[in-house]
């Protein structure tokens, strides 16, 4: 987490790639979380997104923060349709979407209406009012590794 806080994203990613080998403590999905928000930070949308398909086909749960953190990636990189995604795919799995901030539905609503796209700006405004408020209720869950 400190690697992760410190916006280190490599050494975060080499710290879970160790403890992935199985030399180690299998790691939480504090772990990988850590990783992929640490990456969307930096602006890496690739590594992240890489990451959080990892977490996808190991079925490690993805927190709240670390969908936020990388819509947040996405909408910076002018990628807004998959930052859409990735607020649906938040829905899905039960978390509230941010109301305001960079990883919220206002700024992908503001980000289409900077491109001129007024319609996709205003369906993401009526989706952000009918968005979950909700907090999750489900547990962070610890899933041994597999390579990635």
């Amino acid at each position: 987490r400190a690697c992760g806080l410190g916006r280190e994203p490599l050494r975060a990613e080499r710290w879970l790639e160790r403890m992935c080998s199985g030399k180690f403590v299998q790691p939480s999905a504090f772990c990988f979380n850590s990783v992929v928000q640490a990456w969307a930070r930096a602006g890496d949308v690739a590594k992240a997104s890489t990451w959080l398909d990892a977490m996808r086909r190991r079925h490690v749960e993805a927190m709240a923060a670390t969908y936020s953190a990388l819509v947040a990636a996405q909408v910076r990189a002018g990628s807004l349709a998959e930052a859409e995604a990735l607020v649906e795919e938040m829905i899905a799995a039960g978390h509230p979407v941010p109301r305001n901030g960079p990883g919220s539905l206002e700024s992908i609503a503001n980000s289409w209406q900077m491109k001129g796209d007024h319609s996709r700006a205003a369906q993401a405004r009526k989706f952000a009012a009918e968005a979950p408020t909700s907090p999750p209720t489900a547990g962070l869950r610890t899933q041994k590794c597999g390579s990635m």
